[in-house]
């Protein structure tokens, strides 16, 4: 077996060590553009087979799998990206009910655009440096 890697790999980091033994033998991309332009291309074909379950998770894997690609040709470690932008959000998250129950509210009793107005306090309490701050 080409790829010989250990079984109960995260996903994410099989399609990256995948990447890297094709590179070894000289498959691979000239630099980031190819990866950029693959994932247009799959996420294209994801929006085509919308409604097939089967072929639009095909196509997710496809674009999960390029955007590993673009990760690698940047220098980034898609694994730890992943991980912090799911931290982040879940941070995000927890900020966003707190100021919605503060006003004593319930967040199933809110409509997506009232759940984004606190999210988007959140967002910019980030950037202004008030993070956490009501």
């Amino acid at each position: 077996d080409f790829f010989h890697l250990p079984k109960g790999l995260p996903a994410l980091i099989m399609a990256e060590e995948t990447q890297k033994k094709a590179a070894k033998v000289g498959f691979d991309w000239n630099g980031y553009e190819g990866p950029l332009a693959k994932i247009h291309e799959e996420l294209a074909e994801v929006e085509q087979e919308i409604g097939d379950h089967q072929r639009v998770e095909d196509e997710l894997g496809d674009l999960l799998f390029s955007i590993v690609n673009l990760s690698r040709f940047l220098g980034v470690n898609a694994e730890e990206s992943l991980g912090r932008s799911s931290r982040k959000f879940q941070q995000r998250f927890q900020s966003m009910l707190m100021r919605i129950r503060k006003e004593r509210l319930e967040i199933g009793q809110l409509t997506l655009d009232e759940m984004d107005f606190y999210w988007n306090q959140v967002k910019n309490a980030e950037k202004n440096g008030t993070f956490g701050l009501f």
